[in-house]
C-alpha cells in the first residue's frame, strides 16, 4: 500500500515554486501513493498547473478577495489552522505532511503540534535577501522549525542561512527540469525572451530600459516577456511611453514557455533574488544562452559569468544593455555560454530530483 502524503501551499499560482509542488505531486501519484493537496483559497479557485485528478484537493471556505484588513488576516489565519487540523487528524490522515513556504510552513508546524505526523518544511527564496533584516520572524522560523522532521533548502549558500542546530535537518533538493536535445545549428530569429511574473522582485522595469537602449542600435530585435502580475499595467504603460509597443511584447502566462525557446536567441532575466529560477534552468535544458543579474541565480550551483552565463549587477540598466549587445555581436561567448551552461543540470536533473524526494519522504517516516 502507498504512503499518503499531504502538500500544503498557500496557493497554486504560475510561480515556480507551485511548479515543483505539482510535479512531485503528480509523480508521487504515479508511484502509487495517496496525495493531497490543501491551498489556502477558496473552493473554486484553480490550479494554473495541471494536477493528476487523484490528488485530493482541500481549500479554506472564507472568501476570493484578497485579504486587506488585520482582521481578515486574523479570520484567515484561525480557518486556515482549524482546516489543517481537520485533515491531518480525520479526513485524510497522512504519513507526511510536506509544506511549502516560510509563512505556510510555520501554520502547518502550529497547526499540527501534538500530533506524530511528520512535517517536510521547504524554503524556496533567497532567505539572505527577503529575511535579512526580519529578526523577530527568523527567530519565531527558529523555534518552529526544530519541531520540522526535515528543512529542504534549494542550496548550499540557502543551507548557510539557518544556525547549527537546524543544519542536522536539512536536505538540499532544488527544483529539477528535464534536459531536451540542443539544436546544433542555432540560427538567430533576433528575438530575445524572458519568463517572468510582473512584479517588483522580477524588476521588469530595468529589462525594458536596458532593451530600450539596446534597441537603439540593434533596431531588428524584439522582446517577449511571458508572465503576468500586479504591474502589468504599469509596464505596458512603459512600452508604450518608450515607444516599444511593436518590439516588445507582454505575452501573458503560457503553460510551457519551454516549448517555445527555439524561436529565440537568448534568454533575459532581471530579478532582484530568486531561489532557483525553474525559467532559468529550462532555458538552459534546451540550449539557450542566458543572461542574468548576479543575485538572479546565486542559488545556481556552478555559476561562472562569461563562461556558461553573463552576469550583470542588479539594476544596471547600462551593463544590460551592453550584456545584450555581446550576446549578439561576440559569437565566440555566446557559443561558449551556450554550450557550458547546460552543464550546469547535472545537479537539477528532473529524474534524481524526484528520487531524492522519495528517499526523503521514507526517511523521515522511518525516524517518525
Amino acid at each position: 500500500m502507498g504512503r499518503k502524503i499531504l502538500f500544503v501551499i498557500g496557493q497554486m499560482g504560475c510561480g515556480g515554486a507551485e511548479r515543483v509542488v505539482a510535479n512531485v505531486a503528480n509523480y508521487l501519484c504515479d508511484q502509487g501513493d495517496a496525495v493531497a493537496l490543501h491551498h489556502f483559497q477558496s473552493k473554486d479557485y484553480q490550479s494554473f498547473y495541471a494536477l493528476d485528478p487523484r490528488i485530493r484537493l482541500f481549500h479554506i471556505d472564507y472568501h476570493t478577495r484578497k485579504p486587506r484588513r488585520l482582521w481578515d488576516y486574523v479570520i484567515l489565519f484561525v480557518k486556515a489552522v482549524l482546516s489543517l487540523r481537520k485533515v491531518t487528524k480525520t479526513t485524510f490522515k497522512p504519513d507526511v505532511i510536506i509544506s511549502v513556504g516560510a509563512s505556510t510552513n510555520i501554520l502547518v508546524l502550529l497547526s499540527t503540534w501534538g500530533l506524530k505526523i511528520p512535517v517536510i518544511v521547504r524554503e524556496t527564496i533567497d532567505l539572505d535577501v527577503v529575511f535579512n533584516n526580519k529578526n523577530i520572524f527568523n527567530k519565531i522560523r527558529e523555534i518552529f522549525y526544530l519541531k520540522a522532521a526535515a528543512i529542504v533548502c534549494l542550496s548550499h549558500k540557502m543551507k548557510n542561512f539557518f544556525k547549527n542546530n537546524l543544519r542536522k535537518k536539512i536536505f538540499l533538493i532544488p527544483g529539477g527540469t528535464r534536459i531536451d536535445m540542443v539544436k546544433k545549428n542555432w540560427i538567430p530569429t533576433k528575438k530575445i525572451v524572458s519568463v517572468s511574473r510582473l512584479t517588483f522582485q522580477k524588476d521588469m522595469q530595468t529589462l525594458i530600459k536596458a532593451f530600450f537602449e539596446f534597441e537603439r542600435y540593434k533596431p531588428n530585435y524584439i522582446l517577449t516577456i511571458y508572465g503576468d502580475g500586479d504591474m502589468r499595467q504599469e509596464l505596458q504603460k512603459m512600452i508604450d511611453n518608450y515607444g516599444l509597443r511593436d518590439k516588445v511584447t507582454l505575452a501573458g502566462n503560457v503553460h510551457n514557455p519551454k516549448s517555445h525557446y527555439e524561436d529565440y536567441d537568448f534568454f533575459v532575466t532581471a530579478s532582484r533574488y530568486e531561489g532557483v529560477p525553474n525559467a532559468v534552468l529550462e532555458a538552459l535544458s534546451v540550449g539557450l544562452p542566458v543572461l542574468a543579474t548576479d543575485m538572479s541565480v546565486t542559488h545556481i550551483e556552478g555559476v561562472k559569468d562569461n563562461d556558461n552565463m553573463l552576469l550583470v549587477p542588479v539594476g544596471d540598466v547600462k551593463a544590460m544593455a551592453e550584456a545584450m549587445t555581446q550576446m549578439v555581436e561576440n559569437q565566440d561567448l555566446y557559443n561558449k555560454i551556450r554550450t557550458n551552461g547546460q552543464k550546469l543540470l547535472s545537479f537539477y536533473d528532473h529524474d534524481k530530483i524526484m528520487s531524492d524526494w522519495d528517499c526523503l519522504i521514507n526517511e523521515v517516516m522511518k525516524d517518525g
